[in-house]
């Protein structure tokens, strides 16, 4: 009897949650300005800032824009907008334990700057050198919620 309960109960449990995939951009710069108060923190940003200051360098992070989308484990095709004049096209190949296997394409304007393929996981974002941007740098950022 205890296996057949164990049994249903496992049959009625989703095989994989729908999860929901975030992009950013992100303006890093090492500008100090002090007198000024700090702009108020996303929880996103909080998340990211160590691993930013260790791969970018830069002392000061702002997040400009962010999108969230669902990911499925299907082939599905989504266009997130972190920010304009930036597009990014996230192509959903597979769903594997490790994570979901992408292929991404960054465009600024109608201009396709950058084509690869990636896999993200939670716990694990992916981090994309931008542009320079004024006195500092433009970071576009994915992570699964």
């Amino acid at each position: 009897m205890k296996r057949i309960v164990l049994s249903l109960l496992l049959c009625s449990l989703p095989l994989h949650a729908e999860e929901i995939i975030w992009s950013g951009l992100i303006y890093a710069t090492n500008e100090e300005k002090p007198g000024e108060k700090p702009a108020p923190v996303a929880v996103e940003m909080g998340r990211l800032s160590g691993k930013l200051k260790r791969v970018f360098g830069y002392k000061q992070f702002r997040l400009v824009s962010q999108h969230r989308a669902p990911m499925k484990s299907d082939k599905s095709k989504k266009w997130l907008l972190p920010g304009k004049p930036f597009s990014l096209s996230v192509h959903s190949d597979t769903s594997t334990p490790a994570g979901y296997k992408l292929d991404l394409e960054l465009f600024q304007e109608k201009r396709l700057l950058v084509k690869t393929g990636a896999t993200v996981k939670r716990g694990s974002p992916i981090l994309i050198k931008g542009p320079q941007c004024a006195q500092g740098q433009l970071i576009i950022a994915l992570a699964v919620e």
